[in-house]
């Protein structure tokens, strides 16, 4: 969801715009000593994916449509904090270039979709993996999960932030934001659990979620060396990383 100039007031722009330069900032540290040559095919598709996958309207009610987020996705495969890069990408260039969204408020949608969806819609996917069979059933059903509530989470954010600004009215704003999110999810998630299991049964190394959950030497194909252990975030210990 890109929310216009004009809806959302200055104040609560500027101070999520500081947090996404914050966090932004961060992920570029992170991933920026870890390239490896073997990411730059998957990060291409990924940001072509992201480009296709927002182009993909749902039709809500009758007066209203949304469109696929693909930051779970993203996140399974390259970790959160090139999902939140590659959103941010994604994001600037549509405002530049399709006059998507606001300019006063990219800081904002770059924190609802960058930072929400890829970053915490990661950490989510991590947590619910625990509740599920550790198996690739269980792995496509909490990315259904994650997918559909991080499509939520973002809309609700952006319902809090009109809220907040005195948009919308309380009612009106939340149950009609959680209805068509709800909806939308439904269709996010359709769409994540095959392509991500697809990736899985070709290229089980390519999914650092997965695979860092399971056995850890198969997880460290994926770049570089093993090492004695990983973290939830998709990186290796003191001796390597999986960006």
């Amino acid at each position: 969801m890109h929310l216009p100039d004009g809806l959302v007031s200055n104040g609560i722009n500027l101070a999520l715009g500081v947090v996404s330069v914050a966090v932004c900032s961060y992920a570029a540290k992170k991933v920026r000593d870890h390239q490896g040559e073997k990411n730059i095919p998957l990060l291409g598709l990924s940001i072509a994916f992201i480009f296709v996958a927002q182009w993909v309207n749902f039709p809500v009610t009758s007066a209203a449509s949304g469109h696929l987020l693909g930051a779970v996705l993203v996140g399974a495969l390259l970790g959160p904090w090139f999902s939140c890069l590659i959103l941010t990408l994604v994001i600037v260039l549509q405002r530049l270039i399709f006059d998507i969204g606001g300019l006063a408020s990219l800081g904002t949608n770059i924190f609802n979709m960058a930072v929400l969806g890829g970053v915490v819609g990661y950490w989510l996917l991590w947590w619910l993996k625990g509740f599920f069979p550790k198996n690739r059933s269980g792995f496509g059903i909490s990315l259904g999960v994650a997918a559909w509530t991080s499509v939520i989470l973002v809309g609700m954010a952006g319902s809090l932030e009109l809220l907040l600004s005195g948009a919308t009215p309380v009612l009106t704003s939340w149950g009609t934001m959680f209805y068509r999110q709800a909806l939308i999810g439904l269709g996010e998630a359709a769409v994540t659990i095959p392509v991500a299991l697809w990736i899985l049964n070709a290229r089980p190394d390519l999914v650092v979620v997965y695979c860092c959950g399971q056995h850890k030497d198969a997880c460290y194909t994926h770049h570089h060396h093993v090492t004695t252990h990983t973290h939830p975030d998709g990186h290796e210990g003191k001796h390597g990383h999986l960006y």
